[in-house]
């Protein structure tokens, strides 16, 4: 037997074709909502190992634009899932031993940002054992979810990375022919190309100053966010620029009940005109989550206090982006870093409630933000809002009261 016969047992789906009939206590839906989208899914396939045709797992593949053709799938920059289904228990090493060997074989060239981002991948998978999952949810723009168990961990990585995780089930180089096909499934060309126009067809972006550091829209996990409102922070008696804030969502809204009551993907983005240090910034939040978060709930705050430590430091220039994903939690990005803070929904929310929620640090706070939609808009979802409101001078949560 050949040494890749192994990888395939580990690593693929043997059964070709369409996927068949799913039973009630079948663990694959066909659909599934992740990161504010609905994925469909491509295909899947049952894995077998060694002579004896022993099942593995099962494997299947979530896409939003289901294709049989692999490179369009490549190429779609969008969220993408792929999730085993365990049969039997594989140990760590077998786990990693496996994804290693299919990582090279699919990535030949030496690229010194993919080999870290592959390397704490191969960090973080464990032992599987017989009825548990394994999932992993491809970011745009962000790099690869893992989640085994209750434990989820987010592998920073460009998209090239991000393609490599697809790659290992559907490239040039899967374990087996067989493995690919399973998981391509059997899709009408129609179906792609249709999707695809009416992605190249739907609403244009407004123009963008380039000067401009908060944009109209922004493009987030394959969800469009529109500018719901803005404002400049000051500080002091003297009424120093302190930075500019702002909030994108899918569904603007002038009611901030509304907003919270949205389970969809939402952002916040500071731009600092002024140095913030590590405590300053750390203590700021602190209090505004005990302001905005009474209730002691040990969920919550072991999800604050993993916010709280990945806080650092502002630098003049820098921005400071805080992005709700429903069902993963909060990612926090200063700069480079970009920090996945794994929570329930009540702490996406609490990321809101604090900027505009009933405690903000001032009414002009959660005014600036909220911006002046039409209520027609709100609860018709018909119309374009308007994006941008003229920037309103307030204090920030972490300078001191006038």
């Amino acid at each position: 037997m050949s040494r890749a016969w192994p990888l395939a047992c580990l690593l693929c789906l043997l059964i070709s074709g369409v996927p068949a009939v799913i039973s009630a206590a079948d663990p694959f839906p066909q659909t599934m909502d992740i990161a504010g989208k609905t994925l469909k899914k491509n295909g899947e396939a049952l894995c077998e190992w060694g002579p004896f045709g022993l099942d593995l797992y099962r494997v299947a593949m979530w896409v939003e634009t289901c294709s049989s053709d692999a490179e369009k799938l490549l190429q779609q920059n969008q969220v993408r899932c792929i999730e085993l289904f365990f049969l039997r228990s594989l140990s760590q090493k077998q786990m990693r031993k496996a994804y290693r060997e299919s990582m090279r074989a699919n990535q030949p060239d030496d690229d010194e940002a993919m080999n870290e981002s592959i390397e704490k991948f191969l960090n973080t998978v464990q032992a599987a054992a017989k009825g548990s999952r394994m999932r992993l949810v491809c970011l745009p723009d962000w790099g690869v979810i893992v989640q085994q168990g209750d434990k989820k961990t987010l592998i920073h990585g460009k998209r090239p990375f991000n393609d490599l995780i697809m790659k290992m089930y559907i490239g040039k180089r899967p374990p087996t022919p067989a493995v690919a096909k399973g998981l391509l499934g059997n899709h009408p060309k129609v179906i792609t190309d249709t999707c695809l126009l009416c992605l190249l067809s739907s609403g244009v972006p407004a123009v963008i100053s380039a000067a401009d550091p908060l944009p109209q829209t922004m493009d987030i996990a394959g969800k469009t966010l529109k500018k719901n409102g803005e404002a400049l922070c000051e500080r002091g008696i003297f009424g120093l620029d302190l930075y500019r804030v702002a909030m994108w969502v899918e569904t603007p809204s002038s009611d901030a009940e509304k907003l919270l009551q949205q389970n969809q993907v939402r952002c916040i983005e500071l731009f600092f005109h002024r140095s913030l240090s590590q405590k300053q910034m750390r203590k700021a939040y602190q209090e505004s989550m005990r302001a905005n978060q009474p209730d002691d709930d040990e969920a919550m705050n072991e999800s604050i206090e993993k916010f709280l430590n990945t806080v650092q430091a502002a630098a003049k220039g820098s921005r400071m982006r805080l992005i709700c994903l429903p069902d993963w939690g909060v990612i926090v990005q200063q700069g480079d870093k970009k920090t996945l803070i794994q929570g329930k929904r009540p702490f996406n929310d609490l990321i809101m409630k604090m900027y505009i929620g009933k405690r903000p640090p001032t009414p002009a706070v959660a005014k600036g933000l909220l911006g002046n939609h039409p209520k027609v808009i709100t609860d018709t979802g018909d119309g374009t809002a308007e994006a941008g409101e003229k920037l309103r001078k307030v204090p920030t949560p972490d300078a001191p009261r006038r």
